[in-house]
């Protein structure tokens, strides 16, 4: 234990002086005390608790709003000033057959057992202004010396839980930090044991890395554990600037639309990606404009990412986008009724006559205004 002050925020603080005055102990715990550690704002705040889980949901259910779902592993979820707060009994774990969770737990009464259970020093700290921080494993110092470093025996922690081999990976490749020798070398040997967990899961610890600011020297120096997760070779290109989720995969992978399929990643990030392999650079303004109409505005603005991160030269996309001039049929200054009020026929010809429109305007051989394009077209349909 060591003298160190460590803010939490009402909500969480609330709750641990309810579970301190029912005669439990109670101490934030995991990344919320990490990352307070190194400056970055937590994402949430878990804590853990001597209470039994049965025994934390009667200290809750009177005054706060408490979700059981996880009570079976020793969690309860207890909302307390609107923020959902996780809360964990102490515990142990048995074996781990499956390589991803324990067979069973078993609750314990003491802190210490509960931390050596953790994946990594830097996550297996809790504190509360009662004990002050608990480190038994040097977190502190490894986050002072910028190493993720696993607790305990680096293979049994990876046997125990394959995905542990990804989080490292991540978390590195987050924080900028080195992997602990040790640790990086359970890392390459064990990378197999990836193929035991769920792809759903390795996509997300995927998406996190490949998005990191350190993840280029991450994904170099471990090419083959990146290779193993994912089902193909990355290649080493990526400045890593956190990128988007598509523009991380194409900036990674060859085929960065064959890993999402594998990885069963969402249809429209599957498809986002495909866009920007398959996108060819446009050679004049009107190619970018249409190219932009074509792929949106969203995936527009991930092609400049992407271009910018290849080196490749995206004067014209940025033109494009900020120039105002219409790149689809909805923008154009006239409707389907105005077409038709002309005597043109909804169907081919009109679409042949919107079209034609489109390409005058953004060729700049026609302005976007009714009367120019009113005129046009029926010049272009009587021709």
């Amino acid at each position: 234990m060591q003298n160190f002050n460590l803010t939490i925020p009402p909500y969480a603080a609330a709750a641990i002086e309810k579970l301190n005055s029912s005669g439990f102990e109670a101490c934030v715990v995991g990344g919320c005390v990490r990352d307070t550690l190194i400056g970055r704002k937590p994402g949430d705040w878990d804590i853990c608790t001597s209470a039994l889980p049965w025994q934390t949901r009667e200290v809750f259910r009177q005054d706060f709003h408490v979700i059981e779902t996880g009570i079976k592993h020793g969690t309860v979820t207890v909302v307390s000033d609107g923020q959902p707060l996780e809360i964990t009994t102490y515990r142990t774990e048995g074996n781990y057959t499956d390589h991803r969770r324990p067979d069973s737990v078993t609750f314990v009464s003491d802190i210490r057992e509960d931390l050596s259970r953790r994946d990594f020093t830097v996550n297996a700290m809790a504190y509360s202004q009662t004990t002050g921080l608990i480190d038994l494993f040097g977190g502190q110092t490894d986050l002072q010396n910028r190493i993720i470093r696993c607790v305990g025996d680096p293979e049994k922690r990876f046997g125990e839980d394959a995905l542990r081999i990804l989080r490292a990976l991540r978390f590195a490749a987050v924080l900028d930090f080195e992997i602990e020798p040790k640790t990086a070398a359970a890392v390459h040997k064990m990378c197999g044991l990836l193929e035991n967990i769920a792809v759903e899961r390795i996509f997300i610890e995927l998406k996190k890395l490949l998005s990191a600011p350190a993840s280029r020297r991450i994904v170099s120096e471990f090419s083959d554990v990146v290779a193993a997760a994912a089902g193909q070779h990355p290649q080493i290109q990526a400045t890593g600037s956190n990128h988007s989720t598509a523009v991380a995969f194409c900036l990674h992978f060859s085929n960065a639309s064959d890993v999402l399929n594998r990885l069963k990643a969402p249809k429209a990030l599957i498809a986002s990606a495909a866009a920007l392999q398959s996108a060819k650079e446009p050679e004049t303004l009107p190619k970018a404009l249409a190219l932009m109409g074509k792929l949106g505005e969203d995936d527009f603005r991930n092609l400049i990412e992407y271009y910018d991160a290849l080196g490749v030269s995206t004067e014209l996309l940025r033109r494009a986008q900020a120039s105002g001039i219409p790149c689809r049929i909805s923008q154009l200054d006239i409707t389907g009724k105005d077409l038709a009020d002309l005597g043109i026929s909804p169907g081919p010809a009109m679409g042949r006559v919107l079209n034609a429109l489109l390409d005058a305007v953004m060729e700049g051989r026609l302005e976007n205004k009714k009367s120019a394009l009113l005129g046009a077209a029926e010049h272009i349909f009587g021709s």
